[in-house]
């Protein structure tokens, strides 16, 4: 973006609208620049901030656009956001810039799910790197019938190491796979379990 000022307080700002949504690029010029993109609010209202002055040593006031007020006011938010998904992401590395972009936005919606899930579910206690492993697990282990015949087929179980661990809820209530109690206990389906249960696939 090629700013038109550099005045201390000077904004610039271009607008576009992709699939009916607004997109807003400001760029405000504070002691470096500053540019934010949004789809919630851009330069206007503006109203008056204070900053410190090095030249004139002391505060002066200067015009500081709507994108700026709100990204301050959330801001622990976002930053919280941000570190989160710095200390768990996806390690793929690529030279494509669009590609490190969809990588990040999927951090953080995975992030953003752990978060709600929490809030859920306030009474089961799991991490960020677990809740990512819970979610490729299902992910890799759902609608196995869809498979077309090419390239690599789906996994169907896990490997024997992982063969105690119960698979999440979304995954043994997809479909048909919900469990209930018999009167009478019968032995495990599967061909290297010699358990014996009284729970059974519906």
């Amino acid at each position: 973006m090629k700013r038109l000022k550099s005045i201390r307080g000077s904004t610039f700002e271009r607008l576009t609208v992709l699939k009916r949504t607004p997109i807003t690029v400001t760029e405000w010029i504070d002691n470096k620049s500053v540019v934010l993109a949004s789809t919630y609010v851009g330069k206007f209202p503006e109203d008056i901030a204070k900053r410190w002055s090095k030249k004139e040593n002391k505060y002066i006031e200067i015009a500081r656009p709507n994108c700026i007020t709100e990204y301050n006011k959330f801001m622990g938010g976002v930053d919280l956001l941000g570190s989160m998904v710095g200390r768990n992401k996806i390690r793929m590395k690529t030279r494509k810039y669009y590609m490190r972009m969809f990588y990040h936005i999927v951090d953080m919606a995975i992030v953003n799910c752990w978060i709600l899930f929490k809030r859920k579910n306030p009474l089961i206690e799991i991490t960020l790197p677990e809740f990512r492993k819970e979610l490729a697990y299902c992910l890799l282990n759902i609608d196995k019938k869809i498979w077309s015949g090419r390239g690599r087929p789906p996994i169907t179980t896990p490997p024997k190491k992982a063969r105690r661990i119960v698979p999440p809820v979304d995954l043994r209530q997809e479909g048909n796979h919900i469990a209930k109690f018999s009167e009478k206990r019968g032995k495990c389906k599967n061909a290297d379990c010699k358990g014996i249960t009284f729970i059974e696939c519906v």
